[in-house]
C-alpha cells in the first residue's frame, strides 16, 4: 500500500467515526404538536387502554412486543389471555405507543393505580446505557409539578429535564431527559 492510500484510508475512517459519533443520541422525539393531535384524534383509544389496565389488576405494564409485567414486576405472559394481549397491542399501535404502564401510589396495595403512562419515545444513553430521553402521555388525577407550556423547548436548552405539559383534563405529556 502506498503512503497516500493509507492516509486517505485513515482519513475516511476518522470521518466515518466522527459522523457515527455525532449521530448518536441525536434522534428527535415527537413534537408536542404531533402528540397533542394524536391524542385528540385517538382520545377514546387512550381512555379504553386506561380502563383495560384498571380492570387487569395483576398487570403493571404491557408493551407492543408482547411483554407483560405482573405485580411483582416479573415478565408473566400468563396473567391475561392471548386475545386480551392482542387487544392491548392493537390499541397501542393505533396510538403509536411503545407500552402502557400503571403506577400505584401505595407499595402495600399495588392493585389501585395513581397514574398510567404511555411511552411514545425512548432513546437510551449511548455511553454505558447512562442517561436517556423519554417522552410519555400521562393519565393522572394528581396535579404534577414542573408544568411548562412547551416540552419541545427543553431539549434545546441542554441539560436534564423532568417536566409536564397539560393537554386535557387529567392528561399530560411528560418529558424525561437525564
Amino acid at each position: 500500500m502506498t503512503k497516500s492510500f493509507c492516509q486517505r484510508l485513515i482519513f475516511n475512517i476518522l470521518v466515518l467515526f466522527f459522523l457515527l459519533l455525532s449521530s448518536i443520541g441525536c434522534s428527535s422525539y415527537p413534537s408536542d404538536k404531533y402528540l397533542v393531535e394524536n391524542f385528540q384524534n385517538n382520545k377514546p383509544v387512550f381512555e379504553k387502554l386506561v380502563s383495560m389496565i384498571q380492570e387487569d389488576k395483576r398487570v403493571i405494564s404491557v408493551s407492543i412486543n408482547g411483554e407483560i409485567l405482573d405485580l411483582g414486576y416479573q415478565n408473566n405472559g400468563n396473567i391475561i389471555s392471548k386475545k386480551r394481549l392482542d387487544e392491548y397491542i392493537t390499541l397501542l399501535e393505533q396510538i403509536n405507543a411503545l407500552s402502557i404502564r400503571r403506577y400505584t401510589g401505595n407499595k402495600n396495595d399495588r392493585t389501585n393505580f395513581s397514574s398510567v403512562d404511555f411511552l411514545v419515545y425512548e432513546s437510551k444513553g449511548w455511553l454505558l446505557g447512562i442517561g436517556g430521553t423519554y417522552k410519555y402521555y400521562i393519565f393522572t388525577h394528581e396535579n404534577p409539578d414542573r408544568l411548562v407550556d412547551s416540552l419541545d423547548d427543553l431539549k434545546s436548552s441542554g441539560g436534564d429535564a423532568s417536566h409536564y405539559k397539560k393537554i386535557s383534563e387529567n392528561w399530560y405529556l411528560y418529558l424525561d431527559i437525564w
